[in-house]
């Protein structure tokens, strides 16, 4: 069986035998309207009133969204909210966005521009500052709930997310735009050590440490609103679930697993992981060796992708083939790996 791998822009040919199955996404819609997807949950929210009926003239309202490093399309989200806020009175002056940057780099004013669309220079907008922070206490894993003073001090708070499988917080969104997303590095580190725990694992949100900790940490400083996005392969809105920072959180995770999560008929001996830059390409199983093979700009993300999308249990070695033009990222990574 001839396949195609994708390393970074590159396509390389090679013959795979014996390949027991491929794994790809259901069949995914696309270009569909995607205001109209986002007005529609807006109307419809989940286990939450409307969001124009929450605020009220003179609130300062906060919208948490995800950097440039997210595949989160801000930009096509953001003037619905606004205009529904604006229905419940709220006036442009008083709203202004963070983006979370977490532990990333600050954004460029360009990155910004990105991300607001044609919001951008109608609503402030600032990146996460994880030095300017109140402290609200504990989560019950002694994770410090420190969070941004802007995001605490705002009288409505409403957070953007993408959802899609996370490696070990189980799925991205939900209230993980705030932990990490706008709390100290200490929090951060706190919270990421949970990870060890084998139940902090991709599309495990039941007993999973790493997310029941996010999700206390979020409870402690209390968010009034999210929207959170499914896109397919092309990036596209696809779906899209408002309201109650839990309910519509879980909701986006069962659209998520309908169209994404496979199941494979046997337990194979090899996995090959193939990701291009521009799209998703299928997992070809064939048969004590794991060949995954995922692009990416950054060695860290690379690690990261390898880890959310592998079944644990068919790895024993695994071999990796990807760009990484931005070569290995963070710096305590860096160190880590010389010392081997």
């Amino acid at each position: 069986m001839i396949v195609n791998i994708k390393k970074g822009y590159e396509d390389i040919d090679v013959e795979l035998n014996n390949v027991l199955d491929v794994l790809m996404p259901a069949d995914l819609p696309s270009g569909l309207d995607e205001e109209a997807l986002v007005k529609d949950s807006l109307n419809n929210p989940i286990g939450s009133d409307l969001l124009r009926n929450k605020v009220k003239k003179g609130d300062k309202v906060c919208i948490v969204t995800s950097d440039v490093t997210r595949p989160m399309p801000s930009w096509r989200v953001l003037p619905s909210v606004i205009e529904e806020l604006e229905k419940g009175g709220v006036e442009r002056k008083n709203i202004f966005v963070i983006f979370a940057r977490g532990s990333h780099r600050n954004q460029s004013i360009e990155e910004h521009k990105h991300l607001m669309g044609k919001m951008y220079g109608a609503i402030d907008c600032f990146d996460s500052n994880s030095e300017d922070l109140v402290h609200l206490g504990y989560t019950s894993n002694h994770t410090p709930v420190d969070i941004d003073r802007r995001v605490v001090e705002a009288d409505v708070r409403i957070c953007l997310g993408n959802v899609e499988y996370h490696y070990f917080a189980g799925y991205s969104g939900g209230y993980k735009a705030i932990m990490p997303g706008v709390s100290s590095v200490e929090a951060i580190t706190s919270n990421h050590r949970l990870m060890i725990d084998d139940r902090s694992c991709a599309g495990n949100l039941k007993d999973n440490p790493v997310r029941l900790d996010i999700e206390e940490a979020g409870k402690i400083l209390g968010v009034d609103f999210i929207v959170n996005v499914v896109l397919n392969t092309k990036k596209e809105i696809i779906y899209v679930a408002s309201g109650d920072p839990v309910g519509a959180h879980r909701d986006a995770c069962k659209y998520l697993d309908s169209i994404y999560l496979s199941y494979i008929k046997e337990k194979a001996e090899k996995l090959i992981k193939f990701c291009h830059i521009l799209k998703e390409d299928p997992v070809f199983i064939i048969g004590t060796i794991a060949v995954l093979i995922p692009v990416t700009w950054v060695l860290y993300v690379l690690i990261r992708n390898v880890r959310k999308k592998q079944p644990a249990h068919l790895l024993e070695l695994c071999i990796v083939l990807a760009g990484c033009f931005i070569m290995i990222g963070y710096i305590i990574l860096q160190e880590i790996m010389k010392s081997f």
